[in-house]
């Protein structure tokens, strides 16, 4: 029978799998990540590859395009073994080279047969390739217009290999002209930015010129306006940087679709059922854009009123009462918008595939410890204990990714805060089968039976029969679901209406990534006896510089302040701080390009807190290899702010830069006294 590779993090689902399997008769290999997958398939080389999408280290996306690329393994059949239903992810599996899809739950009584039917099959790319011209699709007629002619060159070279013919347009007003002159087109592909333009008016004013229907790809190095894209008359969606494989699969699949569309609605611009599936599909994500919209105008709405109500200077001073009753309120809506912001930066790299995983040591008490402090103010306003019960038999460090892990347990506290109105909320970690189990359990108002599995669905609210629930995005435990499969864990909830909530996670220890032998980095002075530790604040910000300012001043450091990297420069020398809070982004340059060159010349540098408004896991990476302490995303955490302060103002000796220290100091640094923070 055949060899086949099971590419599973699952434990679980990867044993019965390989039962299945064996049963059948066939010989089977296991890979528990992505890098695994890939390594085992250029050693065996398979007959089959099952692989799950979401797997840990390199995605299933990923490990299907490496083995995609390697003429040695191109020829294998893939099989994606998914969860998500949604139609991007199918999109993106095809277009890496995925053959065909089984969905989990595994069905146990047809996935043999299931498999069966791949089993010897060339990949869909390659039957493509090597069917007779008279059965191939058709090349087509392709409109490309970008203002960038190197990257419309690249495109035009890609699209070329296939047989198309490519006109090229760098402007809108050059596109219309050439489409006026012909407008026997099978395809356009739009840049949404153009000089003096946007591909979204390109979109309509194309589509309403053409005598029948023509297909839309818009191509962005950003984010898409879906509703707007849509209703211009736009088809389809890839992002920069472009992998010539996704480019031309996505391209062959709209000028066919767009050749039946034709063929059925010739005097018309009707979109074919197909289309309207596809549009249908995709309502939810509309859906979610007006749920977003309300819910963070209702918290912006109240800052902007109870801000007019305190800068009124000819009314009454307020009583106190009412004025900190208006400030608690301020600070709660803009806490709502800051989760809100970040649960949607979340979903948004979930979808765009950033799935890797990035293992370090994490000292487990400690994380546990951070997230109550981070939200025990809100707790207390409630009258609610955060407790944190850690076993005594769970190793006090274990490789996992702290930032994927710190993001679940501040979604999963900050639901059961909401949600609970006396009691407790309980946090807790254990061993588990040689994984980490970890707890959230509350005394709330619980989930209705009927609706429990609908928890998971994205921009689902669930509201209790009362209806007496703060409003959110419904995204917290669907992305946390998520985050926890990522790095190869499962997540459950068990909740009972009128007595509480309790979710339960387990996430198996990473591989070890290696880290070089610690190279020595100086400790900043303390501040001599009875000295406020100073702080410099390099932001070009006037409102940022001028909050944080007010922030720290109260809470009794010495700030001193710098709008550039030349000013920070002078005040360095000048009066030389225990603290740099270091904005990334500024207008003479880099603040971590900065931040290296500058401990490379003078190794005895300040403890460094950065800021950022930029969320990518790379960009991050990035930023903590300069050497800093911690990495802030504004909105600023201001708990979170306070608590470093406390720790490096008057700090233990500085580690290593990150991503060059040793395992051992790497530990060290979540031990007391030198914590290590990566939300």
């Amino acid at each position: 029978m055949a060899h086949i590779l099971v590419a599973e993090d699952s434990p679980d689902i990867r044993e019965l799998i390989r039962m299945l399997l064996e049963a059948a008769g066939h010989r089977v290999d296991t890979a528990p990540d992505g890098r695994s997958a890939v390594a085992a398939t250029r050693e065996s080389a398979p007959d089959l590859i099952l692989m799950d999408l979401s797997l840990p280290i390199v995605s299933g996306w990923e490990a299907t395009r490496q083995i995609r690329s390697d003429p040695a393994t191109a020829g294998i059949p893939i099989l994606a073994v998914t969860a998500h239903a949604m139609q991007g992810d199918r999109e993106r599996a095809l277009a890496a080279g995925c053959d065909g899809f089984i969905a989990k739950p595994i069905d146990e009584e047809n996935f043999a047969n299931q498999v069966a039917s791949f089993i010897g099959a060339r990949p869909m790319i390659l039957q493509e390739r090597s069917r007779p011209r008279a059965l191939r699709d058709e090349p087509g007629r392709i409109l490309l217009v970008d203002d960038q002619p190197e990257i419309a060159e690249l495109l035009r070279h890609d699209l070329e290999a296939d047989g198309h013919t490519v006109v090229t347009a760098t402007r809108s007003e050059e596109a219309l002209a050439v489409f006026e002159r012909d407008s026997r087109f099978d395809l356009a592909i739009l840049d949404v930015m153009l000089a003096g333009d946007s591909g979204y008016a390109l979109t309509e004013a194309l589509s309403g010129r053409a005598e029948s229907y023509l297909p839309v790809l818009l191509v962005t190095a950003g984010t898409i306006d879906r509703e707007k894209a849509y209703a211009v008359g736009a088809d389809d969606f890839i992002g920069k940087p472009i992998e010539s494989l996704e480019l031309r699969v996505r391209a062959a699949s709209l000028i066919r679709t767009g050749r039946l569309v034709r063929e059925q609605h010739r005097n018309g611009h009707e979109r074919s059922d197909a289309y309207r599936k596809l549009v249908e599909i995709d309502r939810m994500r509309s859906d979610f854009l007006s749920t977003v919209s309300h819910e963070l105008r209702t918290p912006l709405n109240t800052i902007i009123l109870l801000a007019h109500q305190l800068e009124k200077k000819d009314a009454e001073p307020p009583e106190d009462s009412r004025r900190s009753r208006d400030v608690r309120l301020l600070r709660d809506a803009a806490e709502a918008l800051r989760r809100m912001i970040n649960n949607i930066l979340d979903l948004a790299k979930l979808e765009a595939g950033q799935r890797d995983v990035h293992a370090q040591p994490v000292v487990i008490a400690e994380l546990l410890r951070e997230t109550a402090e981070l939200l025990e103010p809100q707790a207390r306003e409630k009258g609610l204990d955060i407790r944190v019960e850690v076993d005594p038999k769970l190793p006090e460090a274990a490789w996992l990714d702290r930032e994927k892990l710190s993001r679940v347990l501040v979604n999963l506290v900050s639901n059961a805060v909401k949600f609970t109105k006396k009691g407790r909320v309980l946090l807790r970690a254990q061993p588990w089968q040689g994984s980490v189990s970890f707890e959230v359990d509350d005394t709330g108002v619980g989930i209705p039976p009927e609706l429990v599995a609908a928890a998971f669905e994205p921009f689902r609210q669930i509201r209790p029969r009362n209806g007496e629930a703060p409003r959110g995005t419904g995204l917290g435990l669907s992305i946390s679901k998520q985050l926890v499969e990522t790095m190869g864990g499962d997540l459950f909830l068990d909740s009972r209406e009128g007595r509480g909530t309790r979710v339960t996670f387990t996430l198996p220890e990473l591989p070890a990534e290696p880290l070089d032998e610690e190279i020595p980095a100086a400790s900043p002075s303390r501040p001599e006896g009875g000295r406020r530790a100073r702080v410099l604040i390099v932001e070009d910000d006037h409102a940022s510089r001028y909050g944080l300012r007010a922030l720290l001043e109260s809470e009794g450091y010495d700030v001193s302040e710098a709008s550039t990297l030349q000013e920070a420069d002078l005040e360095l020398r000048r009066s030389p701080p225990e603290v740099v809070i270091l904005d990334i982004t500024l207008p003479d340059g880099d603040g971590a390009v900065w931040l290296s060159r500058r401990t490379q010349k003078d190794p005895y540098t300040p403890a460094v807190i950065a800021l950022t408004g930029v969320t990518a896991d790379a960009d991050t990476r990035r930023i903590d290899a300069a050497g800093v302490r911690m990495v802030l995303t504004k909105p600023v955490n201001v708990t979170q702010l306070l608590l470093v302060l406390r720790d490096l103002a008057h700090p233990l000796p500085l580690s290593a830069p990150a991503g060059r220290r040793s395992s051992r100091e790497a530990i060290q640094r979540g031990q007391p006294g030198q914590k290590e923070y990566n939300e």
